[in-house]
């Protein structure tokens, strides 16, 4: 048997190790998912009941979980909510994921929350505000932000990224909640781009330019959306960039997650 020159052994290695067993089925890539959800009915709330919403899907792979409030999933397709406007999340056995947006809409005379306007909190800072518009109940109107007290403005400061739940109680005792998403602003364009091509896109032996098979390519923005959820994951823990390369400033690791919390946008 012929032997392997002891350089060409070397150099495989050195490949090896530059990229940290790097693996394609490390990041997710949802890009290819034909996963779908729908809305199939909804009925009024009023004061004294809530409404509901019951949406329907298709694709996706085995077990489809919801959820209205983007962190705790049933296997129902119908949620009992009061009047407002809601995103509901469907998400398979892969982790994939699709949205809807649904509105509850509510009886003659009951308190309705008709608007919500929030600013961008920032990357890990709370410089959010919230402002809420309600009608048709019973004046004076009490506001509250998530679990805190209910005071008499309809605006909130200081708020930080999330989803958070707005709730609007009225003279009469009538409550109706909306949830409201604070986005940080993070964009993929002028903050996280840079930071992948940089320090992860470095070759076609680290998901730079012709890269494929157990190391995917990261140069285009695409490609970055596609495997966000992964790209957070292993930026979070530490195993990307691999072993051999430079370790990210917490501060790049920070914008990365934001980004993705916001959705991981084309902006």
């Amino acid at each position: 048997m012929k032997s392997i020159p002891l350089f060409v052994l070397m150099v495989s290695f050195l490949l090896f190790m530059s990229c940290g067993g790097d693996s394609e089925e490390s990041i997710l890539d949802c890009g290819g998912s034909d996963i779908t959800v729908t809305v199939s009915s909804t009925t009024n709330a009023s004061c004294q009941a809530n409404g509901s919403v019951t949406v329907s899907s298709t694709g996706g792979s085995g077990n489809i979980e919801y959820s209205i409030d983007g962190t705790t999933f049933q296997d129902s397709r119908t949620f009992s909510v009061p009047a407002g406007t809601y995103t509901v999340t469907a998400r398979d056995l892969n982790g994939c994921t699709a949205e809807v947006s649904a509105t509850v809409g509510a009886d003659d005379g009951t308190l309705t929350i008709t608007a919500i306007a929030s600013s961008e909190s920032g990357c890990k800072t709370s410089d959010a505000t919230i402002d809420v518009i309600a009608m048709n109940g019973t004046t004076p109107y009490r506001y509250k932000l998530d679990d805190g007290a209910f005071q008499s403005s309809n605006q909130f400061s200081g708020v930080d990224a999330g989803i958070h739940v707005v709730t609007v109680q009225d003279d009469a005792g009538c409550e109706v909640t909306m949830n409201e998403q604070v986005l940080t602003g993070v964009s993929l364009e002028m903050n996280v781009m840079d930071i992948i091509t940089t320090n992860c896109a470095i070759n076609s032996s680290c998901h730079g330019s012709g890269a494929s098979g157990s190391r995917p390519e990261l140069t285009t923005a695409a490609q970055i959306i596609d495997r966000s959820g992964s790209i957070r994951s292993r930026t979070q823990a530490g195993s990307m960039p691999p072993n051999g390369r430079p370790d990210l400033t917490q501060e790049e690791i920070d914008l990365i997650a934001c980004w993705v919390d916001d959705g991981a946008k084309d902006n």
